[in-house]
């Protein structure tokens, strides 16, 4: 009855209605289309959004007067519309067509149905399906099971998480020891001690319960895994909004579940029972050989991190409770270049920036913005040709075979810095990416004139402050973190896939005391720190500085006041109007805070005399996959923006309002304005002027297959399609779309 009246509701709803718009706000004019945003309403009493049900605008599907048309928001509906008229001018109701489908949480609640009344009739099965071989082997398969979700809990799940990137986690094998543990405690022995409490019929039914159970786990964990792209060390997921399950994954958890109860039932009514027995041991052997291997590599990346850690690099003997580390160098009478690499910044948002806040023109004096800028790659990993420039490009590196581009990408890092010092400079380099693609800073330690650190040196310090903290240990606050968040990673995996967001809770993970100074915080923390990291000399040297920051990496916990807080707070109903996801908006709201850093950054090197003589670039290695801005608004344009990288420059004593240059440039341009006033200055590993031409006939992107160091050839990065654009990034018939042939 349950399923029949859940399957008519969801058939009723899908059917497509009419609503209608009001409340509208007049946004623009332009050429005779007018447009506004609206709240949405209904003529139905029964079939609208609410607490039960979903609303899905049909964006394609419009009506008189209606030329364009885009719902978001939360709770209530909200659209953005083109009419081509003015709405004073419109008699008749603005009509749209809309469908509805089951809030998750609705289907939770069926789906919660059904288990209760497997449970209420498990006497049924128990009947329908027991037999003497069962019995036999009860002991053996409730063992077996309980084991098999306990490795794959403890072990298997957080190793393979771990073993993707080693570098993020500095106490891997104390988390997964931990883990192993709790999870021998949850899902062996207590269910076991349980299971000995009970008379022998309760055994078989503990029995069945189990094994059903197990192999549920077994298909969500492995076959309903989901897309969620990336998960940081803090537990983070990137986009939060792709945990939410559609239907289809809903729909296809079912059928799995209940096929594979009905093959369950009918191997045990076969008498077919070893058949679960060497299933699972199967399964148990895999759980280790994989964890194994997994450690091995966790073992391997952690053996070349301590090697890399005890070098001791020039001057980065810094200790974390100095309140006064310096780290950079700026000289009042000499030239200083001072590059910031903000990681995944979206030159589209810098741009909206100025429109909404027109204060920032004057604050940003001297600078000039490009916002026809690409990027080589959709990822981190070819950020050689961001420091090394047009010597290092990816697809030119991949498809020459003669590189290892392992040596070029170090190449590259120290190409600036090296290439400087016959002018008398000397460089500062914070958290160089990749270094020996391992994090190792023993790269810097045969050149005297560079000094190298991690952010290790100052987090202490930066979190701190920003906490308003007399001391704080990230490390320590890391370790307890992790240990609590990794067991519910764990459960995460093996949930159904209806359940995961809510679990996750936005990054809390159902987890009251933690104390969550996450990835939001702890960028920005460093980012807005850097000038106490500043060292002010009188003398008349030369100095480069250059750091990598992710603050506009982990937008998660930024807010409307354009700050990250140590709780999830919800965005405006307006921006999320504007940019359409949450996603995007706090991918903006990071960028926000990241000109209001560099604005208070500019005003200390104006306070303290060193503005005039200061070259400053502010560039990103690429841009967000999947955020939507006003500049790509065409749906056949939105994934370019992934490949659209900020770029900001002030020469030496430029002021005024910044000014848009909308000149077709790429990340590799960085290296040529860093040292541009240098004449005819040539890289010292090839001997090659350091120029910023070779764009001219346009530029070669590669899209990566993944985004992992480790997961790179020796030879060439690791992609199978590439594009070529030239000149306008935004005109989408100026990309050109291969495949490459791997052979």
């Amino acid at each position: 009855t349950i399923t029949v009246l859940f399957i008519l509701l969801i058939s009723l709803a899908g059917i497509e209605r009419k609503g209608y718009l009001s409340d509208f706000n007049f946004i623009f004019e332009k050429d005779n289309k007018y447009l506004y945003s609206a709240k949405v309403n209904y003529y139905s009493k029964i079939f609208k959004s609410s607490d039960i049900f979903e609303f899905k605008g049909n964006t394609s599907k419009l009506t008189k007067h209606i030329e364009k048309i885009e719902f978001g928001g939360f709770n209530s509906k909200f659209a953005n519309v083109q009419l081509n008229k003015d709405i004073n001018d419109i008699k008749e109701n603005a009509d749209i067509y809309y469908t509805l489908y089951l809030k998750s949480y609705s289907i939770n609640i069926y789906i919660f149905l059904l288990i209760l009344t497997f449970i209420l009739n498990i006497g049924n099965f128990y009947k329908l399906i027991l037999n003497d071989e069962i019995i036999k082997y009860r002991d053996k398969l409730i063992f077996l099971s309980c084991l098999a979700v306990s490795l794959l809990s403890g072990i298997f799940i957080p190793s393979s998480l771990i073993g993707a990137s080693p570098q993020e986690f500095s106490n891997p094998f104390y988390l997964i020891l931990n883990n192993l543990s709790m999870s021998l405690g949850m899902f062996l022995f207590y269910p076991l001690f349980i299971y000995y409490l009970f008379s022998e019929r309760i055994k078989n039914y503990i029995a069945l319960l189990l094994i059903f159970t197990s192999f549920f786990i077994f298909i969500n964990t492995f076959i309903m895994t989901g897309n969620y792209l990336n998960i940081n060390s803090d537990f983070i997921f990137d986009n939060s909004q792709l945990l939410i399950s559609s239907f289809k994954d809903i729909f296809m958890t079912l059928i799995l579940i209940i096929l594979s109860a009905v093959l369950i039932i009918f191997i045990l009514k076969k008498k077919r029972t070893i058949i679960f027995i060497n299933t699972l041991s199967i399964i148990l052997i895999v759980f280790v050989f994989i964890s194994v291997f997994n450690i091995y590599t966790i073992i391997k990346s952690h053996s070349n991190l301590e090697k890399s850690s005890s070098v001791n690099n020039n001057n980065n003997n810094n200790n974390n409770n100095n309140n006064n580390i310096k780290i950079f160098n700026l000289s009042k009478t000499g030239e200083n270049i001072f590059v910031f690499i903000l990681d995944r910044a979206v030159n589209s948002y810098w741009i909206d920036a100025l429109d909404i806040f027109p204060e920032y023109k004057e604050k940003l004096d001297g600078f000039t913005i490009y916002p026809n800028t690409v990027s080589f790659s959709s990822h981190t990993v070819t950020i050689a040709s961001l420091y090394g420039g047009y010597d290092y490009l990816p697809y030119e590196l991949s498809t020459n075979g003669n590189y290892n581009i392992k040596d070029k990408h170090n190449e590259a890092l120290l190409m600036i810095p090296t290439s400087l010092e016959q002018y008398g400079y000397k460089s500062s380099v914070l958290e160089p990416v990749y270094a020996n693609f391992n994090g190792d800073l023993s790269i810097f330690k045969n050149y005297t004139n560079i000094s190298a650190y991690n952010n290790n040196s100052i987090d202490n310090y930066s979190i701190s402050k920003y906490l308003n903290k007399s001391a704080f240990n990230i490390d320590e606050n890391n370790k307890i973190n992790q240990k609590n968040d990794i067991i519910r990673f764990s459960i995460f995996r093996m949930l159904p896939i209806n359940l995961r967001y809510d679990f996750y809770r936005n990054g809390s993970w159902f987890n009251l005391f933690k104390s969550n100074i996450n990835s939001s915080v702890y960028y920005y923390a460093i980012f807005s720190s850097i000038k106490d990291f500043i060292n002010i000399k009188e003398d008349k040297s030369n100095y480069y500085n250059i750091l990598h920051n992710m603050i506009t990496h982990e937008p998660q916990f930024f807010s409307s006041d354009y700050l990250p807080h140590t709780q999830h707070y919800p965005v405006k109903d307006e921006d999320l109007l504007k940019y359409k996801d949450e996603y995007s908006v706090r991918h903006f709201y990071a960028n926000i805070a990241c000109i209001n850093v560099l604005i208070d950054f500019i005003e200390f090197l104006k306070i303290n005399e060193v503005y005039d003589n200061t070259k400053i670039i502010l560039i990103s290695d690429h841009g967000a996959e999947n955020v939507n801005t006003l500049k790509f608004t065409d749906d056949d344009m939105k994934f370019y923006v992934w490949f659209n990288a900020l770029f900001m420059y002030k020469d030496f004593r430029s002021s005024g309002n910044i000014k848009i240059d909308t000149n077709f440039m790429t990340i590799a341009d960085m290296p040529y304005f860093a040292v541009k006033h240098i004449p005819n200055i040539k890289n010292t590993f090839n001997n090659n002027i350091i120029t910023n031409d070779y764009k001219t006939n346009g530029a070669y992107i590669v899209k990566l297959n993944n985004w992992d160091i480790g997961r790179q050839f020796n030879n060439n990065y690791n992609f199978s399609t590439y594009y070529f654009v030239k000149d306008n990034i935004f005109d989408k018939n100026n990309w050109k779309r291969f495949k490459m042939d791997s052979k």
